[in-house]
Protein backbone atom coordinates (compact mmCIF):
# COMPACT_ATOMS: atom_id res chain seq x y z
CA UNK A 1 0.00 0.00 0.00
CA UNK A 2 1.26 3.37 -0.79
CA UNK A 3 1.74 6.60 1.49
CA UNK A 4 -0.35 9.80 1.13
CA UNK A 5 1.49 13.25 0.60
CA UNK A 6 -0.30 16.27 1.73
CA UNK A 7 0.61 18.97 0.14
CA UNK A 8 0.33 22.02 2.33
CA UNK A 9 0.20 25.47 0.81
CA UNK A 10 -0.70 28.97 1.53
CA UNK A 11 0.43 32.65 1.72
CA UNK A 12 3.34 33.72 4.17
CA UNK A 13 1.39 34.40 7.19
CA UNK A 14 -1.73 32.06 7.00
CA UNK A 15 -0.94 29.74 9.69
CA UNK A 16 0.54 26.53 8.17
CA UNK A 17 2.78 25.13 10.17
CA UNK A 18 1.03 26.00 13.16
CA UNK A 19 -2.19 24.23 11.88
CA UNK A 20 0.41 21.55 10.47
CA UNK A 21 2.23 20.70 13.70
CA UNK A 22 -1.03 21.09 15.63
CA UNK A 23 -2.66 17.97 13.85
CA UNK A 24 0.49 15.73 13.45
CA UNK A 25 0.87 16.63 17.07
CA UNK A 26 -2.26 14.64 17.33
CA UNK A 27 -2.25 12.20 14.56
CA UNK A 28 0.62 9.54 15.03
CA UNK A 29 -0.52 8.19 11.12
CA UNK A 30 1.09 11.61 9.54
CA UNK A 31 4.42 12.63 9.52
CA UNK A 32 5.34 16.12 9.27
CA UNK A 33 8.21 16.29 6.89
CA UNK A 34 10.97 18.57 7.94
CA UNK A 35 12.43 20.81 5.30
CA UNK A 36 16.19 21.52 4.28
CA UNK A 37 15.67 25.16 4.10
CA UNK A 38 18.88 27.68 2.82
CA UNK A 39 18.22 30.10 5.72
CA UNK A 40 19.84 30.29 9.44
CA UNK A 41 18.30 28.21 12.25
CA UNK A 42 16.04 29.99 14.44
CA UNK A 43 13.67 28.78 17.68
CA UNK A 44 10.90 31.45 16.61
CA UNK A 45 10.41 29.51 13.35
CA UNK A 46 9.34 26.27 12.21
CA UNK A 47 11.55 22.97 12.47
CA UNK A 48 13.99 22.72 9.75
CA UNK A 49 17.37 21.52 8.63
CA UNK A 50 19.65 24.76 7.72
CA UNK A 51 21.52 24.26 5.19
CA UNK A 52 24.49 26.36 3.25
CA UNK A 53 23.61 27.37 -0.59
CA UNK A 54 26.70 25.05 -1.71
CA UNK A 55 25.62 22.37 0.54
CA UNK A 56 22.21 22.34 -1.02
CA UNK A 57 23.33 22.36 -4.46
CA UNK A 58 25.27 19.51 -4.14
CA UNK A 59 22.38 17.28 -2.75
CA UNK A 60 20.13 15.30 -4.23
CA UNK A 61 16.41 15.78 -2.98
CA UNK A 62 12.74 13.87 -3.81
CA UNK A 63 11.53 17.46 -3.92
CA UNK A 64 13.24 20.95 -4.09
CA UNK A 65 12.10 24.87 -4.95
CA UNK A 66 13.08 28.54 -4.62
CA UNK A 67 10.82 30.87 -3.11
CA UNK A 68 11.91 33.86 -1.99
CA UNK A 69 15.56 34.09 -2.84
CA UNK A 70 16.42 30.75 -0.29
CA UNK A 71 16.07 27.03 -1.53
CA UNK A 72 13.81 24.27 0.02
CA UNK A 73 14.10 20.72 -0.21
CA UNK A 74 12.35 17.48 0.96
CA UNK A 75 14.47 14.38 1.56
CA UNK A 76 14.54 11.41 -0.74
CA UNK A 77 13.68 9.22 2.34
CA UNK A 78 10.05 10.77 2.08
CA UNK A 79 9.70 8.87 -1.20
CA UNK A 80 11.14 5.35 -0.07
CA UNK A 81 8.45 5.95 3.27
CA UNK A 82 5.60 6.47 1.31
CA UNK A 83 6.37 3.44 -0.92
CA UNK A 84 6.12 1.58 2.45
CA UNK A 85 3.08 3.03 3.00
CA UNK A 86 3.69 5.83 5.25
CA UNK A 87 1.91 9.10 5.04
CA UNK A 88 3.80 12.26 5.37
CA UNK A 89 2.55 16.13 5.18
CA UNK A 90 5.06 18.72 4.39
CA UNK A 91 4.79 22.84 3.58
CA UNK A 92 5.73 23.72 0.02
CA UNK A 93 5.43 26.68 -2.16
CA UNK A 94 2.74 26.83 -5.05
CA UNK A 95 5.24 26.42 -7.76
CA UNK A 96 6.56 23.14 -6.51
CA UNK A 97 3.13 21.60 -6.74
CA UNK A 98 3.10 20.44 -10.43
CA UNK A 99 6.52 18.47 -9.83
CA UNK A 100 5.30 17.25 -6.72
CA UNK A 101 1.81 15.53 -8.35
CA UNK A 102 4.05 14.24 -10.61
CA UNK A 103 6.79 12.46 -8.82
CA UNK A 104 3.77 11.69 -6.56
CA UNK A 105 0.78 11.72 -8.67
CA UNK A 106 -1.94 10.19 -5.14
CA UNK A 107 -1.08 13.56 -3.17
CA UNK A 108 -3.29 15.77 -1.86
CA UNK A 109 -3.62 19.55 -1.65
CA UNK A 110 -4.57 21.62 1.33
CA UNK A 111 -4.74 25.35 1.15
CA UNK A 112 -4.26 27.17 3.76
CA UNK A 113 -6.40 30.89 3.45
CA UNK A 114 -6.35 34.13 5.96
CA UNK A 115 -7.20 37.80 4.71
CA UNK A 116 -4.11 39.68 3.79
CA UNK A 117 -4.71 42.28 6.61
CA UNK A 118 -4.20 39.24 9.08
CA UNK A 119 -1.36 37.85 7.01
CA UNK A 120 0.39 41.20 6.48
CA UNK A 121 0.14 41.48 11.24
CA UNK A 122 1.29 38.26 11.30
CA UNK A 123 4.24 38.65 9.34
CA UNK A 124 5.18 41.56 10.81
CA UNK A 125 4.77 40.50 14.19
CA UNK A 126 7.12 37.28 13.50
CA UNK A 127 9.70 39.96 12.82
CA UNK A 128 12.19 36.96 10.63
CA UNK A 129 11.88 39.47 7.75
CA UNK A 130 12.97 42.65 7.22
CA UNK A 131 10.28 45.34 6.28
CA UNK A 132 10.87 45.18 2.09
CA UNK A 133 10.40 41.73 2.45
CA UNK A 134 7.18 41.42 4.21
CA UNK A 135 5.44 43.85 1.51
CA UNK A 136 6.97 41.55 -1.29
CA UNK A 137 5.50 38.68 0.61
CA UNK A 138 2.42 40.67 0.87
CA UNK A 139 2.27 41.36 -3.09
CA UNK A 140 2.74 38.01 -3.47
CA UNK A 141 -0.24 37.01 -1.91
CA UNK A 142 -2.73 39.64 -3.43
CA UNK A 143 -1.83 38.02 -6.70
CA UNK A 144 -1.51 34.26 -5.38
CA UNK A 145 -2.89 31.65 -8.37
CA UNK A 146 -5.82 29.10 -7.40
CA UNK A 147 -4.16 25.48 -7.22
CA UNK A 148 -7.50 23.57 -7.31
CA UNK A 149 -6.72 22.03 -3.25
CA UNK A 150 -8.50 19.06 -2.21
CA UNK A 151 -9.56 21.10 0.75
CA UNK A 152 -9.50 24.91 1.22
CA UNK A 153 -8.99 25.76 5.62
CA UNK A 154 -9.43 29.18 6.98
CA UNK A 155 -6.52 29.59 8.57
CA UNK A 156 -7.36 32.87 10.13
CA UNK A 157 -8.54 32.11 13.69
CA UNK A 158 -6.15 33.13 16.84
CA UNK A 159 -7.45 29.29 18.21
CA UNK A 160 -5.15 27.23 16.12
CA UNK A 161 -7.07 24.36 16.99
CA UNK A 162 -10.06 25.07 14.89
CA UNK A 163 -8.10 24.88 11.69
CA UNK A 164 -6.16 22.52 13.23
CA UNK A 165 -9.32 19.83 13.53
CA UNK A 166 -10.19 20.66 10.12
CA UNK A 167 -6.92 19.78 8.94
CA UNK A 168 -7.12 16.47 11.55
CA UNK A 169 -10.41 15.38 10.10
CA UNK A 170 -9.77 16.01 6.35
CA UNK A 171 -6.44 13.23 7.16
CA UNK A 172 -8.37 11.10 9.03
CA UNK A 173 -11.05 10.95 6.03
CA UNK A 174 -7.92 10.48 3.10
CA UNK A 175 -5.75 8.17 5.28
CA UNK A 176 -8.29 5.46 5.94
Amino acid sequence: MKGLLFLVVGNSGSGKDAIIEWACNRNPNVTHVKRFITRPSSVETEDFVSVKKEDFKKSDYFLWWESYDKLYGIGKDVIEGLKKGRNYIVNISRDALGDAKTKWPSSVTVEITAPISLIEERLSKRGREAEPEVQRRIERAKTAPNVNPDIVIDGSNSDVSIAGKALLNFIAKKAK
